[in-house]
């Protein structure tokens, strides 16, 4: 929702602002990502309490809410907007990985088939808050990470997940790689994403992360066809790099198309979109097998 733009970005020229949400938002959860993951076994526990998805409902409501005065013009400058943006990061990260328990403790076909799920999932409360009137709308807006929290204190952890979150190991040097080569891989997709986003007017910029959405549907469905079809004993896992290595290719032309299109702005999106989930599909539950053998 914040991404996209459709509730915050009521100015008729803001799309400068998306810009600083992409990269503000991106830096602040990789920030909060490294603080977690220098932090002692101690500061670790608390992930996994209700006050943890307290505070980050706290943080990220307050980060909307300040998007949300600025992109509606109620507030000036792009400080208070870039530290929306920021707030907005840490509090989703805190979301995330709280979820560990959720999407990394499974094998990756359950893995892939999740992030999936849990795509299709937020693209049916993306239109779900922009069918609603403005004011109704910017409310849920600012609630969403309430939200995120209610959904997530849902689930109950077993011994073994809290100990793979609370484990001392350190990352396997493959695994520390992939981690680096995936976060320059985001750092490269919020500046493309700017280049394309600022190059058209903000109505045809929320218009473009519609196609992006209805895009996603499609592929989602896709993919959740390849990991029930595929069988039992062949590893999907095979499946990821190859996929994601076929979205990565066509974003390679974007800097050199000068007549960008709403239509074609969301075809380059949706193929960043699906490359980031085949990379994070792969991802995901590698850590979480390393601490299963060592536990």
């Amino acid at each position: 929702m914040a991404f996209s733009g459709s509730v915050w970005n009521t100015q008729a020229d803001s799309s400068i602002l998306i810009s600083y949400l992409f990269a503000a938002h991106l830096l602040a959860s990789v920030a909060t990502l490294l603080a977690f993951g220098v932090s002692k076994p101690q500061t670790m526990r608390i992930i996994t309490t209700r006050a943890f998805l307290a505070a980050g409902a706290t943080i990220g409501s307050l980060g909307t809410l300040l998007m949300m005065l600025v992109g509606s013009g109620h507030l000036e400058g792009l400080a208070p907007f870039a530290l929306g943006a920021m707030l907005a990061g840490v509090g989703t990260t805190f979301m995330l990985v709280r979820s560990a328990t959720v999407l990394g403790m499974v094998t990756p076909r359950k893995s892939f088939l999740s992030i999936s799920l849990c795509a299709l999932f937020a693209i049916g409360v993306y239109f779900f808050i922009e069918g609603y009137a403005s004011t109704i709308g910017a409310i849920m807006f600012v609630l969403l990470p309430v939200f995120s929290a209610l959904c997530l204190s849902v689930k109950i952890d077993t011994p073994a997940e809290l100990s793979a979150i609370n484990t001392t190991d350190k990352l396997p040097g493959r695994f520390r790689n992939l981690l680096i080569a995936i976060c320059i891989y985001s750092l490269c997709q919020e500046t493309t994403k700017t280049y394309m986003l600022t190059a058209l007017p903000a109505s045809q910029s929320v218009q473009c992360m519609r196609y992006v959405m209805l895009a996603l549907v499609v592929l989602m469905l896709v993919y959740i066809a390849l990991c029930l079809s595929t069988p039992p004993n062949k590893s999907i896992s095979r499946l990821f790099y190859p996929l994601a290595l076929c979205f990565i290719a066509p974003q390679l032309a974007v800097p050199f198309l000068k007549d960008t299109s709403p239509v074609l702005t969301a075809a380059a999106l949706t193929s960043q979109a699906t490359a980031s989930t085949c990379s994070s599909g792969a991802s995901a539950p590698t850590w979480a097998f390393k601490c299963a053998e060592t536990t």
